[in-house]
């Protein structure tokens, strides 16, 4: 709402929040986008097959990018969403990725989450 009050009297809108796809030319969002910066760094490494952990809507938009490119170039992705999952979830998580022997793993998710996360 605020957004459109700025476009139609001319007034710039800063912003830190993510980018978002917008047409209106008076928004100035000043965090730059992540999916491309994800993708050179998966691409560069030459990760073939690996994990995206995610814990919101944000991380769906990011998540969509790395799959689009996953399926040019062949990658193998598994997606999950832990945004309802427990401490105990985490440890089971971690178990069946190492029972798979997957070892890379991206974690996409808020701050307060991954400390419980890296606490596993």
């Amino acid at each position: 709402m605020l957004t459109s009050f700025c476009g139609a009297l001319h007034v710039c809108f800063i912003t830190p929040s993510f980018p978002v796809d917008t047409s209106n030319q008076f928004v100035l969002q000043l965090r730059p986008e992540l999916q491309d910066a994800l993708i050179s760094i998966i691409d560069h490494y030459k990760w073939q097959k690996f994990v995206y952990i995610y814990d919101a809507d944000r991380g769906l938009s990011v998540l969509q990018k790395v799959l689009d490119t996953a399926a040019e170039k062949n990658w193998q992705v598994t997606a999950v969403n832990i945004l309802t999952t427990t401490e105990e979830g985490y440890r089971m998580l971690f178990q069946d990725l190492e029972k798979k022997k997957e070892r890379l793993v991206v974690v996409d998710c808020e701050s307060e989450r991954l400390s419980a996360i890296l606490g596993q």
